[in-house]
């Protein structure tokens, strides 16, 4: 668990309390949130850290979490960007079109006999992305690269 504070000194006769259960080397046994103490215990002596003056309002208890939070969100200064993505986005860049050269009809799907689902008709002119199916499977109704 991380320290909320450095070591604290306390007075041998005033009242600490425990702000969260723990135990530690020197302690016989473990200290219950809550506990009140003297300063001179040997508990306040052996883990002072886990200690605040009795009367501390609860809103001022050590919270280590948002401590820590708050210490690295300081030591670890944002990068000078303009906006924060989780991944690196990719420039567009202009598809790789293939060009019909002639009218073409392609048997799409298929009706569960065999037989095409049904026949879509491209007129000339139409493109496709280069590595689509129809320009891999038959690249000579479609212009040649230049």
């Amino acid at each position: 668990m991380p320290r909320a504070k450095s070591q604290r000194k306390f007075k041998p006769d005033e009242v600490v309390v425990a702000w969260e259960a723990f135990a530690a080397d020197g302690i016989e046994r473990v200290i219950q949130k809550g506990e009140r103490l003297r300063g001179n215990d040997p508990a306040v002596k052996a883990a002072p850290w886990a200690f605040v003056p009795d009367g501390t309002p609860a809103g001022e208890m050590p919270n280590p979490w948002q401590e820590l939070r708050e210490r690295e969100e300081a030591e670890q200064a944002q990068p000078d960007a303009d906006v924060a993505l989780l991944a690196e986005p990719e420039e567009y860049r202009d598809a790789d079109v293939a060009t019909l050269r002639r009218p073409l009809k392609v048997a799409v799907g298929t009706d569960g006999k065999g037989r095409p689902g049904r026949v879509v008709k491209f007129k000339a002119g139409a493109r496709f992305l280069r590595d689509s199916e129809l320009v891999r499977g038959f690249p000579d109704a479609f212009e040649k690269r230049t």
